[in-house]
């Protein structure tokens, strides 16, 4: 029962983490245009109640988004929201660790692969279907009775030893201002990405300002967790040894990759075929099918030999590979194309997805387990918030540049925007949709909207190749890693 409702609730993490992508569209076009759980939390309060408080926020979460009334509360709710899927994420890990021996940890810890991988095919489908014929609102309406069984078998089946002391002096012990500062510098790093080259120049004040203060934030974090915080969220001590960095860097950048790959694989689905978001979703099954397969199989091998570090060169190895025939699809390419160059990509990011966990839990005490499986897990997020707003500037920077050069489309676009629509060339789905509609809103759509698609095939193309940096960089990390057999001890 205590894996059931682990399993129920790594689905419904799953499940939003995705099926909102579907959505995405519908989203934006009726509202307008992390996930960290500091390591020391399950150690003060212990696994059941943390793991019931995530599947609590996440609920909290999904509700306010379900009934938002505008993009604001939208985006409050899925900060609640990615609060607790990423508590969900982080200590099902944990509880795994706990309750099962090192030698078959990595065939347990496969649960987690199986869920996400049934989730991610479910949700693009639920996700488009939500989008096209009934409202994005059930894409959070349907996390709610999942996650009240989740919450009745945790709080039922799940016993683990409370720690001592009372709840006030363990609330004392958090440090509230470490986190703070590492949540506020992310934020302006990402705002400055995001908003650099497109929104304002790189020279500009509020970038650069927004770059300053990620560097003077980022000190103050440090100088925190080394200086004045009694339970910092990275401790020192979690760094026993060179795999901790090297691994700890390689969950970074299969975040960054990961989230960026898939979000654009979507996207070039719906502009370059005009797929909606139901058949985008299905055409993204390959993908998680080889997620999927290899996360399992590695999980299986490292329980049966103890060897892992094998598993980071064969994992970067084939994402390398995987990225780089991703990058070279066009609206002309062929459907087994399609389905074999997202089954490697899918192949290569499975086996990272499974071998990070396992390695970082050998890698450190026992005692330290829980804070390294929540840091690991937290650097994951933080590479995918940063790898899709890097990925975002360079695609941007692309369609803008380009969409001026273009005298049908950049016209086209003037004409919506003297016609009310306040839109540019980097909202791609949006303007396709408005350059071919019926009746016409501008003259010359149809050569507008094939312009459009062109200069995205050479913004996908650039943008995705540039991904290649991050499995180089992981097989740069694995050099550094020790491997630690623990079937042998």
């Amino acid at each position: 029962m205590v894996l059931l409702a682990i399993a129920l609730g790594l689905f419904m993490a799953s499940l939003d983490s995705t099926i909102v992508g579907a959505c995405l569209r519908s989203i934006v076009q009726d509202l307008g245009h992390q996930d960290l759980v500091p390591g020391s939390v399950p150690h003060l309060f212990g696994r059941k109640w943390v793991f019931i408080l995530a599947l609590g926020l996440f609920e909290v979460g999904s509700l306010v988004c379900a009934v938002a009334p505008s993009m604001v509360i939208l985006i409050l709710g899925r900060a609640v929201a990615g609060l607790g899927g990423g508590g969900i994420f982080t200590m099902s890990y944990v509880i795994i660790a706990d309750i099962v021996s090192a030698r078959n940890r990595g065939k347990y810890q496969t649960l987690v692969s199986i869920v996400y991988g049934g989730a991610s095919v479910v949700a693009p489908l639920l996700g488009g279907l939500f989008s096209d014929y009934t409202t994005w609102r059930w894409a959070f309406y349907v996390n709610l009775p999942l996650g009240f069984i989740a919450v009745t078998g945790a709080v039922l089946c799940m016993n683990f030893p409370s720690p001592s002391g009372s709840f006030m002096d363990k609330v004392k012990r958090i440090d509230v201002l470490d986190v703070f500062f590492l949540f506020t510098c992310v934020a302006m790093l990402i705002a400055a990405l995001e908003l650099g080259g497109s929104t304002y120049a790189w020279s500009s004040a509020p970038i650069i300002g927004l770059l300053f203060g990620f560097i003077v934030l980022f000190i103050c974090f440090i100088y925190v967790e080394l200086r004045i915080a009694a339970e910092p969220v990275i401790p020192a001590s979690l760094f026993v040894n060179s795999s901790v960095p090297a691994i700890l860097l390689s969950a970074f950048c299969l975040g960054a990759y990961f989230f960026a790959g898939l979000y654009y694989i979507a996207l070039f689905y719906q502009v370059v075929n005009g797929d909606t978001a139901t058949l985008a979703g299905v055409k993204a099954i390959p993908f998680v099918v080889g997620l999927v397969a290899l996360s399992v199989t590695t999980g299986v091998l490292v329980s049966r030999t103890g060897r892992y570090k094998i598993f980071f060169y064969i994992g970067a190895g084939l994402s390398v590979i995987g990225i780089g025939l991703t990058a070279s699809l066009n609206k002309d390419s062929l459907l087994v194309e399609k389905i074999l160059y997202l089954f490697i990509f899918g192949l290569g990011a499975g086996v990272m997805t499974s071998v990070r966990m396992l390695a970082i839990q050998f890698s450190v005490p026992t005692e330290m387990i829980a804070i390294g499986s929540a840091v690991t897990q937290t650097m994951g997020t933080l590479g995918g918030s940063v790898g899709v707003a890097i990925s975002g500037t360079i695609f941007n920077n692309i369609i803008s540049t380009r969409a001026s050069s273009l005298p049908v489309l950049a016209q086209s676009i003037s004409e919506l925007k003297e016609a009310g629509y306040g839109i540019d060339a980097t909202q791609v789905l949006q303007l396709s949709k408005l350059l071919t509609t019926t009746p016409p809103f501008v003259s010359n759509g149809t050569i507008a909207n094939a312009e459009l698609i062109g200069i995205f095939g050479e913004a996908f193309k650039t943008a995705y190749f540039t991904l290649e940096v991050y499995p180089i960089v992981i097989l740069v990390m694995t050099l550094f890693i020790v491997e630690f057999n623990y079937v042998k001890k």
